[in-house]
């Protein structure tokens, strides 16, 4: 019995040293998380709901050269996405 005792009391430091870790790794991902709010990052996937172009997803792969016929995605300032808002 007594030796059960000191098996359980040792298992139970053992599992006090991992605490530290998973806390570290926990507030090292949110640090990450926060990091990735802060910026504006570029879509990857985005969903055309208009009809000037076939509906649905499309992948945005950066292109060095733009050629005749390529679809582009353009980020407007606030102002022209307002105006095209209220325009519909």
């Amino acid at each position: 019995m007594r030796d059960l005792m000191i098996h359980c009391r040792r298992r139970r430091r053992r599992g006090r040293v991992r605490p530290p870790a998973i806390l570290a790794l926990g507030i090292l991902g949110l640090g990450l998380l926060g990091l990735a709010a802060l910026g504006r990052p570029a879509p990857l996937i985005i969903y055309n709901a208009n009809t000037s172009a076939l509906i649905g997803f499309y992948r945005v792969l950066p292109v060095g050269i733009i050629r005749r016929g390529d679809l582009v995605l353009a980020r407007t300032p606030d102002s022209v996405r307002g105006l095209a808002a209220e325009r519909g």
